[in-house]
């Protein structure tokens, strides 16, 4: 939880510089010329595989990210990362199946926990943003 308050002050007293930096390095791969046939096919296919059938995608997405402000990143982080109630969490816990081993105590969690199963459950309660 510390790290991630601190993560909002980092973005906060981040010089617009280096924000910018960070927006045409992002631009830079999304436009990048294919290298290969291979490149091309990825380029194509992912989109049929996924079923959005919209191959212009990465340009749309250079358009919505040159009009990214500071402002909405911190909105962003605050809403998806910080708030509580709206914030999604996933914690993976693995189980030793050596029961000799000492078991450590866990602290309870301090947030709702949703167990799952199996993948095909936790796939029909993720949200995309």
């Amino acid at each position: 939880e510390s790290f991630l308050h601190g993560f909002k002050d980092m973005i906060q007293t981040m010089p617009k510089q280096e924000i910018d930096q960070f927006k045409a390095s992002l631009e830079s791969a999304l436009l990048r010329k294919d290298l290969s046939l291979m490149d091309r096919g990825v380029r194509f296919w992912d989109p049929i595989g996924k079923q959005l059938y919209n191959f212009q995608w990465n340009t749309e997405r250079v358009k919505a990210l040159r009009s990214v402000t500071r402002e909405d990143i911190l909105k962003f982080y605050n809403e998806k990362v910080l708030d509580p109630e709206t914030r999604r969490r996933l914690s993976v816990w693995l189980v030793s199946n050596n029961e000799e081993k000492e078991k450590i105590g866990v602290e309870k969690a301090s947030f709702a926990q949703d167990v799952f199963e199996d993948l095909d459950t936790l796939r029909g309660k993720m949200v995309s943003f």
